[in-house]
C-alpha cells in the first residue's frame, strides 16, 4: 500500500509540473512534445524492468558472484539499455510527429522535427543512464 501511495504522489507531482510547463514557449510552439511525455514515461518503466529481469536472472545463475563476469555483464546490460532507449524513443518521436500530422493535417518543419527527435532521445538516454545505475547499484548491494 505505501508504494501505491508513493506512486500516486509522484504522478500528481508530475501532473502539476506539466501544468506549469505547458505555458513555456517550446510547448506552445511545438505541442507535439506533449505526445512524447506519456510515451517516454511508459518506455522507462518497461526498459528498467527488462534490465532488472536480466540482472535477476544473472544473479540466480550465479553470474554476478565473480567480479570479472559481473563487470562484463553489468556494462553489457547498461550498453544494451542505452541502445534500446535511443531506438525506442526515436521511434516514439517519429510516431508523435506522424499522429500530429494525421490529426491536424499539418506537418512540421525540419527544425521542429529535429527538436522533437533530439528531445526524446536525449531524455530517454539520460533517464536510462541514471535509472540503470540506480538499478545496478541496488543489485550490487544484494
Amino acid at each position: 500500500m505505501p508504494s501505491v501511495l508513493l506512486s500516486l504522489g509522484g504522478l500528481m507531482l508530475a501532473g502539476t509540473l506539466l501544468d506549469a510547463l505547458q505555458k513555456w514557449t517550446v510547448f506552445i510552439r511545438v505541442p507535439e512534445l506533449f505526445i512524447l511525455v506519456p510515451t517516454l514515461l511508459g518506455l522507462k518503466g518497461n526498459l528498467e524492468m527488462n534490465l532488472a529481469s536480466r540482472l535477476s536472472t544473472a544473479s540466480n545463475m550465479g553470474l554476478l558472484d565473480k567480479p570479472t563476469s559481473r563487470t562484463e555483464l553489468v556494462l553489457g546490460n547498461m550498453a544494451l539499455l542505452q541502445v534500446q532507449s535511443a531506438c525506442v524513443s526515436g521511434i516514439a518521436s517519429t510516431w508523435s510527429l506522424t499522429i500530429s500530422g494525421l490529426v491536424d493535417g499539418t506537418w512540421l518543419h525540419a527544425k521542429e522535427t529535429a527538436l522533437i527527435c533530439a528531445a526524446g532521445i536525449l531524455t530517454a538516454s539520460a533517464a536510462s543512464l541514471f535509472l540503470g545505475q540506480c538499478n545496478v547499484w541496488d543489485s550490487d548491494c544484494v
